[in-house]
Order: structure tokens, then sequence, then C-alpha cells
């Protein structure tokens, strides 16, 4: 289900440890906690709170595939770009550019 990962995976940053795995990968949380370097009760807290997607039940854990994984934060990144992009454009109204 989840293949093992060097100790200083969590360094490496969660975009790139995901890339590491086909997008069908199951993680479970504890898994994800261990990638991160987190505790796992932090990663419940990010999916309660929206950080993290809403995980699926199998057995006794919660899990994600990569690719939902990777959406969620593709997702999120997109939705900061375009605040941004409208932070921009409002504030270049309020301070127009001379010359």
């Amino acid at each position: 289900m989840e293949k093992n990962a060097s100790a200083d995976t969590h360094s490496k940053g969660l975009l790139l440890c995901l890339g590491d795995y086909a997008p069908g990968t199951l993680l479970s949380e504890t898994r994800l906690a261990g990638m991160l370097g987190k505790h796992v009760e932090t990663i419940r807290r990010w999916r309660r709170n929206g950080a993290l997607p809403e995980s699926v039940a199998l057995g006794q854990e919660r899990v994600w595939t990569v690719q939902c994984l990777l959406d969620h934060v593709t997702k999120r990144l997109d939705c900061l770009a375009e605040k941004k992009r409208l932070l921009e454009k409002r504030l270049s109204g309020l301070f127009p550019q001379k010359g």
C-alpha cells in the first residue's frame, strides 16, 4: 500500500514527496504525518479544518490517494493566486503608477 521513505522525506516538502508516488497510491494519516514530520493528530486537525481534503475510511485507517492530495493543494494554490491578483488590481487602483 505504501512504500518506505527515507528519514529526511519531510524536509523535501509535500509536493516533492507526493511526486515520488503513483497518483493512485493510498497514503494513510500516519504515513502522511511521517512524510511531513508532524504528529498524526496535526494531520487530523488539518483535515478537520480544511487544510487537507476529507479522507476515506479504509479499515481502521483514514486514507487519501496521492492524486486527491495533489488536486487539493493545486486548488488551494490557484485560489490564493486569484486572491493575490485581485488584491494587486485593487491596490493598483489606489496607488496608480506614475510615468
